[in-house]
């Protein structure tokens, strides 16, 4: 039976049963449900219908006729003791009524209807937060987050005076709106008078506030509340307070993280709950969750507040050595001559960006308007501002949190000093670079720019899980030039092998310093360079020893890049798409427990939709890709960085494949606009493709648009690039054949067409052999040339052998196996094996409306040929309705074609 439906009068009757000190139980009499049915009236609110049934109450969905909207109306059940559970309702609304926090759902109004209390709060549609994560098994961060904001309602509802002694996943409510509420407080208990004062001087002072309020209903001898989430104290009906709420709200969000809930007793020697087998939590996380769930209460946080400010991802807070010495000087100054009079204050953070106030000089503004292009000037100049902008807030934000709030421990500041510290220190060497000349191109400046890392992004959880020790004082001006030196290797357009050994005398310096976060650095840098230069296996040696440093010092964002560059060489390389899925979930598995910045979403979204395309699924890799040009789009013009144009290159490439052509193209457009911003080549930034692979993805989408010209120019020309840079015979300029032969195809030159399909064969079984996924496009097209020349039976074998291939790397309903299918299946048909032709029609061309659309052109040619197979089988009407659909997709798209002739000829036969 539906909440809809259980509205009536005596609709069913309840048996309630009431625990008793633990042990036994006893029963009252079963009583009817409230007589309340759809459009009766509750003073000014009229009843819809019925949502649900706690153990305090009934709670109806009814409209406020007075002020015209929807309200939550919760009644009374019929308890043992009638003026108790009235006493406990009046009071519950009391309560809320003093409070306005947008965690906590409001009460609007109260009353007696029949006999029966009523209260009338704000209505929610949404879901239970314990709803929520069985349905949508969300990220720990989301979790912690939604946990988080619910804690801050239970923090407002212990200021009032309240206890809940219910909190539970089921009485925390997540709106469709996105906000978290607490409800229900049917178990509502007043803070003692002693507690009260001590918690809330303010509500003391209020008598005509507290009075109603300080009279304690609560029945003795009784459990109320779930005792799978109870504190040892409510267990056991001894005294409970804001601490025993505390306990209930970290065994809550304990289950919410781990699928368990906690231990009610084993503790180890340190105090900590044991985490569920496999299960993995960070250790501030795992603290604070242990010390909540102390089974003394005295062992807990004092209260809610401190609780959160425990669990929140801590912000990062930075002040330079220079200025720490600075800060103790004045402090020092100040005590030894002030008078009795207050002094002045001083505000402690006053040269936390003295750093890069010393590094942005007006000596080096002007470098820009000496060095480059006016207009290139003025751009850069304005990005460079808004770094060192975002740089002096988040160091000032970071010291006024240590030096002024003291919320941040020594251990804090001193990861907080080393991110903002090392981003830094990448500015200054953007800065040296520029004044040595070597930022003298629109190319060197963007990838300059698009590397500085994001200050930001140092008042994150992420930044505050790094280990790492800082540099020694004797080593740091050292280490400070190698960092200098790698990042100019990063913008080096050099060639490759240059480059390389460049790193490798990096690393070499940095393994002789010692400092575990340089050498990470460099490793990874040198296995990019090595993967840039198809060098796979010197590539993973090197993107490990950077994982495994990166791991060890809980640097989350060089393990992710890691994982990603070892995703990457996984399937461009060895073409190892189950290594490549994995590498892609330990790099996501990075992120369990912490939001990702906003720029490592988007790489992350990147990295899947890549593994989507590849397996292909085309409609979840448009979907991931839009997400991620989303938020790099959301970030700002100022943000723009490689990543950003590769992403939009990528969507604009997976619309061409679903003939969505006219914003593939503009996508093209927008992505080389952003190129242009960087300075328009990528081949100096370690994370992008290559020119050669751009123009290939370039002519493919051109072509694909109809614009054959523009895109052969632009093939033939990454051809010739490749060639140089690749080698004749690389997978490289197979793929780049591939591309021509379908274009000459298209363009109507058969020559062309079969030319450069048979160097797309001869090239890419040398190059990659004949399992690799781009052989199902070759033998595609061998199997298409053969069908042009009459050649059936040749044409069925390629087509067989590409289907084969597809189906080695993707799942049947992909839109690459399908297209292989539909091939093989009117190869088949034109030899007369009309039987195995209808089979796989019958697959294919469902499949076909759902990857393209029912008005797609690719249903040309399975329509025509069922036309056909029907006609044979003596089908009329089936054979008329498949030949009509199928000039109808040729005529709007060739409506010049000849084929539309050979359609018309075999409708009249079926006349």
């Amino acid at each position: 039976m539906s909440p809809d439906d259980d509205i009536s009068p005596g609709a069913d009757v309840v048996q309630t049963t009431v625990v008793s000190n633990l042990g036994g139980t006893r029963r009252r009499e079963p009583s009817p449900r409230l007589a309340v049915v759809r459009g009766d009236r509750v003073d000014h609110f009229s009843i819809e219908r019925r949502l649900g049934s706690g153990g305090m109450g009934t709670v109806y969905e009814a409209w406020d006729e007075q002020l015209q909207r929807r309200v939550a109306l919760k009644f009374l059940r019929n308890l043992d003791s009638g003026q108790l559970a009235e006493q406990r309702l009046f009071r519950e609304a009391q309560g809320l009524a003093q409070l306005s926090h947008p965690n906590v759902v409001p009460v609007y109004d109260l009353g007696r209807h029949e006999g029966r209390v009523w209260i009338a709060m704000e209505y929610v549609p949404g879901q239970t937060l314990g709803e929520w994560v069985r349905r949508s098994s969300p990220r720990r961060a989301e979790i912690l987050r939604h946990w988080i904001a619910a804690g801050h309602g239970l923090a407002a509802i212990h200021a009032v005076g309240l206890i809940h002694r219910d909190i539970k996943p089921d009485n925390v409510l997540l709106g469709d709106d996105g906000r978290v509420r607490i409800i229900d407080f049917g178990l509502v208990k007043v803070i003692d008078s002693e507690e009260l004062e001590r918690s809330s001087p303010l509500l003391t002072s209020n008598a005509s506030g507290t009075a109603s309020l300080v009279e304690n209903v609560t029945s003795q001898g009784s459990f109320l509340g779930t005792p799978a989430y109870a504190s040892p104290e409510h267990w056991e009906q001894q005294h409970t307070d804001t601490l025993s709420d505390q306990y209930s709200f970290c065994a809550a969000l304990w289950e919410a993280l781990c699928g368990l809930r906690p231990d009610r007793c084993a503790r180890d020697r340190r105090g900590m709950v044991p985490l569920p087998d496999g299960q993995r939590m960070s250790k501030r996380l795992h603290r604070a969750l242990s010390r909540g769930l102390s089974l003394d209460p005295a062992a807990r946080f004092p209260d809610m507040n401190s609780l959160l400010a425990a669990l929140e991802p801590p912000a990062r807070r930075w002040i330079p050595p220079l200025a720490l010495v600075l800060v103790g000087v004045v402090a020092l100054s100040l005590t030894l001559h002030q008078d009795d009079a207050s002094p002045a204050a001083v505000d402690p953070c006053a040269q936390a960006a003295a750093p890069i106030e010393s590094s942005w000089t007006a000596a080096r503004r002007e470098l820009f308007a000496a060095q480059l292009d006016p207009e290139l000037a003025l751009g850069a100049q304005r990005v460079t501002e808004d770094w060192v902008d975002a740089w002096s807030t988040a160091a000032y934000h970071s010291c006024e949190a240590f030096h002024v709030q003291h919320r941040r421990s020594a251990h804090s500041l001193d990861r907080q000093t080393l991110c903002l510290d090392r981003a830094l220190q990448g500015f200054e060497a953007y800065m040296r670079a520029l004044e040595a000349h070597g930022v003298d191109s629109p190319t060197a400046l963007g990838t300059w720019l698009s590397g500085l890392d994001n200050p930001r992004d140092c008042l994150g959880e992420i930044a505050m899980r790094v280990e790492y020790e800082l540099p020694a004082e004797d080593l740091r001006e050292e280490i400070e030039a190698l960092e200098r030196k790698l990042s100019a290797l990063r913008a080096s357009a050099a060639p490759i092998d240059a480059r390389i050994e460049v790193a490798k005398e990096i690393l070499a310096q940095a393994q002789d310093l010692g400092w575990r976060p340089l050498i990470a650095e460099s490793s990874l840098a040198l296995g990019k360079l090595h993967a840039k230069a198809r060098d796979s296996d010197a590539a993973r040696d090197h993107l490990g020893r950077a994982l495994d440093i990166a791991q060890a010092g809980g640097d989350l964002e060089l393990a992710a890049d890691a994982w990603s560059d070892i995703g990457h060489i996984a399937r461009l390389a060895d073409h190892d798409l189950i290594l490549a899925k994995w590498a892609t979930d330990r790099e996501r598995a990075l992120f369990d427990d912490v939001e990702p910045t906003p720029r490592r979403r988007a790489i992350l979204l990147f990295d899947r939709a890549a593994i989507a395309e590849a397996a292909g699924d085309i409609a979840q890799a448009e979907t991931k890709l839009r997400e991620a040009v989303a938020i790099y789009e959301a970030l700002g013009p100022g943000t723009t960085t490689w990543k950003h144009a590769e992403a939009v290159r990528s969507l604009s490439g997976v619309l061409s494949k679903r003939g969505r052509d006219d914003e593939a193209v503009a996508l093209l457009e927008r992505a080389r606009d952003l190129e242009l911003r960087l300075g328009g080549a990528a081949e100096a930034s370690l994370d992008t493709v290559s020119e050669a692979e751009k123009l290939l993805s370039e002519g493919v989408t051109l072509t694909q648009a109809g614009e054959l010209q523009k895109g052969i120019a632009k093939l033939e020309q990454g051809l010739e690039l490749a060639s140089t840079e690749r080698g004749p015979r690389s997978e490289l300029v197979a793929r780049l054949h591939m591309a021509l032969a379908s274009a000459y195809d298209n363009a109507g030159d058969p020559e062309a067409f079969r030319l450069h399909t048979e160097l797309a064969d001869t090239i890419s079984l040398a190059a990659v052999g004949p399992h690799h996924i781009l052989r199902c496009d070759i033998l595609s097209a061998v199997g298409a040339l053969a069908m042009q020349e009459g050649r059936y039976a040749a044409s069925r074998e390629a087509f067989a052998d590409a289907y084969e291939v597809a189906l080695r790397h993707t799942t049947p309903d992909s839109m690459t196996a399908v297209l292989a299918e539909r091939n093989l299946a009117v190869a088949l048909h034109a030899l007369g094996e009309d039987d195995h032709a209808r089979q796989l029609f019958a697959h294919v061309i469902p499949r076909l409306e759902e990857l393209f659309g029912d008005q797609s052109i690719e249903l040309f040619f399975p329509l025509e040929a069922m036309g056909e197979i029907h006609l044979k089988r003596g089908e009329s009407d089936k054979a008329q309705a498949s030949l009509l659909r199928a000039r109808a997709l040729l005529e709007k798209d060739y409506p010049d074609s000849e084929l539309i002739n050979e359609i018309d000829g075999l409708l009249e036969a079926k006349e």
